[in-house]
Formats: C-alpha cells, structure tokens, sequence
C-alpha cells in the first residue's frame, strides 16, 4: 500500500475504536512492545545449537520427561534454559524500573500484577482512584 491507502485504511479500520482501545495501541506500540520483545532479542544471542534446545524445551509437543532433561542441559558454566530465564526476567525487570510509564502500562493491561517502582505505584494509585478515566500518558 502507498502511504495514503495505508492511512485511509488505518482510518477505516479503526473507525469504531473505543478511547481504550486507542489508549492500548498506544501503550503496547510504544512501551510494551519492546517489553515483550525482551525473550526474541536475548534467544538471537544463543547459538544454533543452544537456539534448538530452548525451542525443544518450549514446544508443547515436548513430555514433561524431556524438559526436565533440556532443564538439566549446561552451557557457559550454567544450565542453560535456567540462564535464558534468567535473562529475561532480568532485563524486563530493568526495562520496568528504567521506564515507570512502561510498568504501570504493564499493570493497567494486566502483564503484571504489581509495579516495580514508586513512580509506577504512584501513577497506579491515580489510575485506580478513577478507573473511568482513560489515559494516554499518565505522567
């Protein structure tokens, strides 16, 4: 699509958009987005064959015999589905307390069910004073 047809179709679409549902395309396309993100970006630094393992442990084909096998997999010193987890919650956990707007985004969508900081808590605590208002930046 050119960039006019991609806008009036953009229009189209979101025609019958409510507030909220404009509140959340907002928050997810500019905050969570990356947030979710966070698992892609930390597997691309895996090997091929480390890549493999952790889509194994993943599947939902994979018996509950087999992943406590894939649990017990070493790599760097460590055990390597363990280390992938690991990085995760760590940077997401670093995403949430660098970005406050980001953590009550993820609290007011239901990612989460408490903030990581005082900023997030404090824009929570607004929030839920007026569940009715619909916010698009609640600094």
């Amino acid at each position: 699509l050119t960039d006019e047809q991609r806008e009036e179709f953009d229009t189209y679409i979101r025609r019958y958009q409510t507030p909220m549902e404009e509140t959340f395309r907002y928050a997810y396309n500019t905050y969570i987005r990356g947030y979710r993100a966070a698992d892609r970006i930390i597997f691309n630094t895996y090997g091929d064959e480390q890549k493999a393992l952790i889509k194994e442990f993943y599947a939902t084909t994979t018996t509950l015999e087999r992943k406590q096998e894939l649990r017990e997999v070493m790599f760097g010193g460590s055990k390597l589905v363990a280390g992938y987890e690991s990085k995760i919650a760590d940077a997401r956990k670093a995403m949430r307390i660098a970005s406050p707007t980001l953590d009550f985004y993820l609290y007011v969508f239901g990612y989460i069910t408490k903030p990581a900081t005082p900023q997030a808590e404090a824009m929570v605590n607004k929030w839920e004073a007026d569940r009715s208002s619909v916010l698009i930046n609640p600094e």
